[in-house]
C-alpha cells in the first residue's frame, strides 16, 4: 500500500500509512527508516530526526537500541548522533 502512494506521488499518504503501520508494530525499525528517508527527500530534516527519536524512545522502552543501519542512516540524513 505504501508503494502505491509513492507511485501516485502521494508522499503524505505514504507517511500516514507508515505511521499506521508503526502503531501496529512500534519496534519495526525499517518503517522508521522509510519515514526518515521520505522526510529527507522532502527537505524536512527536523521530521526525519523526530522519527529517529521516536524509534529510540520506542526501543528504549524495551531496553533496546537502534540497529547500526538505523544509526548510520540518521547520521547520513541529519549529520548528528542521538542528541
Amino acid at each position: 500500500m505504501r508503494r502505491r502512494y509513492l507511485v501516485e506521488g502521494d508522499v503524505q499518504g505514504a507517511l500516514d500509512a507508515l505511521e499506521r503501520a508503526i502503531e501496529v508494530d512500534p519496534l519495526a525499525e525499517q518503517l522508521y527508516r522509510r519515514i526518515m528517508r521520505l522526510h529527507a527527500k522532502q527537505s524536512r530534516p527536523e521530521e526525519a530526526d523526530a522519527a529517529f527519536k521516536s524509534l529510540v524512545a520506542h526501543l528504549g522502552a524495551f531496553d533496546l537500541q537502534p540497529s547500526a543501519e538505523s544509526e548510520k542512516l540518521h547520521r547520513e540524513l541529519i549529520g548528528g548522533g542521538r542528541a
